[in-house]
């Protein structure tokens, strides 16, 4: 696949995943969707965002340094981690899985799965703000999605401990992602990736 192919293709991602994040968390946070609700769309928006994040990575990875590799490959790995979370809950009844085989959920440590989320939030909150500081550093997207990005992961890694709602940290990621979206389709049209002008 060409390099124009996969900006293309992390363009159509982005811009499709940052739409699904606003709209679906605008609907969450007037009450007009429930969390289970949203499992369907939260586990379809992950396998878009690994695309995006990608092809978003590819078109800087010669500016970004070690700082955008190690932060891109926190992302990846936190995206996995959730895809799988995500999978369990839009795929299998929780609840009922409960009641049918409680002593599964007996066997299971509630030390090693706080350890095990504590570890998920940590690798969430690092690779944005490390991915958010090479897009501003490497000056070749706008740095406007860069710092709304780096503000959707501390605001989430916040929200989760003093109890703020996520979606407004989400809503910001999403359009982040628009942003970034349309960064890419304006590239893909170009015969070469020039960096953006610093503003």
């Amino acid at each position: 696949m060409s390099s124009t192919a996969i900006v293309r293709l992390s363009s159509i991602a982005s811009l499709l995943v940052g739409v699904l994040m606003v709209v679906f968390n605008l609907l969450s946070l007037a009450g007009l969707i429930t969390p289970t609700q949203d499992q369907p769309r939260a586990l379809f928006a992950i396998v878009l965002s690994v695309f995006a994040i990608t092809g978003i990575y590819a078109v800087q990875a010669h500016r970004a340094g070690v700082l955008g590799l190690v932060g891109y490959m926190a992302l990846i790995t936190n995206l996995v981690l959730n895809a799988g979370v995500r999978f369990i809950y839009t795929f299998i009844n929780v609840d009922l899985f409960a009641t049918k085989f409680p002593q599964v959920l007996e066997e299971v440590s509630m030390g090693s799965f706080t350890t095990v989320y504590m570890a998920v939030t940590v690798i969430f909150v690092v690779g944005y703000l490390l991915f958010g500081v090479a897009t501003l550093r490497s000056k070749i997207f706008p740095w406007g999605s860069a710092a709304l990005l780096m503000f959707y992961g501390l605001y989430n890694f916040l929200a989760t401990y003093l109890g703020l709602p996520p979606q407004v940290g989400s809503i910001a990621g999403g359009i982040s992602l628009i942003w970034f979206g349309l960064a890419l389709w304006a590239f893909e049209r170009k015969p070469t990736l020039q960096p953006h002008p610093a503003v």
